[in-house]
């Protein structure tokens, strides 16, 4: 996939303006229609390999600033499932050692508290929460590269008062985005048949 930097570059060739403080411009309009993408396909990217190493000192382990929600919570070494409680449950009930609870601290950073006597290893796979692009190497959550640089170019064109061109690139990236939730909607392993329902002639 194409990184943060080189849809930056692409969109400022495109429009004819590839200096440095225009650069920052299209970096605003890649991430608006990124997010955008994101947010109206309803595509989900998941972290299926996380693991968290939690200390029985702490009981504590800080989670991935990405985290959205886990899928499951396994024993990384045994296998055993762990249950999940609300953190606000503590008080009132004990939780046992396969328990484990999920919150944000003072700051906004989400942890994970387990009540393991022993240092232990979670499997812990999860949503990823989608960010905006920032470092150069950045890439996208899901091959959508075309789609945004061809939104981030009729932005780009819009802001320059190109409006026709502006109005044409807009139009490439509806068909695109388009494309794009056709493809993920049809899955062609598993069509949709219907299934015909006989009645009787009589009953008619």
């Amino acid at each position: 996939m194409r990184d943060f930097s080189t849809m930056k570059a692409n969109v400022g060739a495109d429009v004819q303006d590839t200096s440095t403080a225009f650069a920052t411009i299209i970096g605003r309009y890649i991430n608006k229609r990124y997010l955008d993408i994101l947010r109206v396909s309803n595509v989900q990217a998941i972290n299926y390999t996380y693991l968290a190493s939690i200390a029985s000192a702490t009981m504590l382990a800080t989670l991935p600033s990405d985290f959205k929600k886990e899928l499951y919570c396994i024993d990384n070494t045994s296998g055993n499932t762990f249950d999940r409680i609300d953190f606000e449950e503590i008080s009132r009930i004990t939780p046992s050692d396969e328990n484990y609870s999920i919150f944000s601290d003072q700051n906004g950073v989400k942890q994970i508290k387990c009540w393991n006597s022993s240092d232990i290893v979670l499997k812990l796979p999860y949503i990823v929460r989608p960010t905006e692009l920032s470092s150069t190497t950045d890439e996208p959550l899901i091959p959508c590269e075309d789609i945004i640089e061809a939104g981030a170019i009729a932005d780009a064109w819009r802001y320059k008062r190109q409006f026709a061109k502006a109005q044409a690139m807009e139009a490439v990236y509806a068909d695109l985005f388009s494309n794009f939730m056709w493809d993920n909607e049809n899955q062609p392993a598993y069509p949709r048949q219907f299934v015909p329902t006989t009645y009787s002639r009589d009953l008619l």
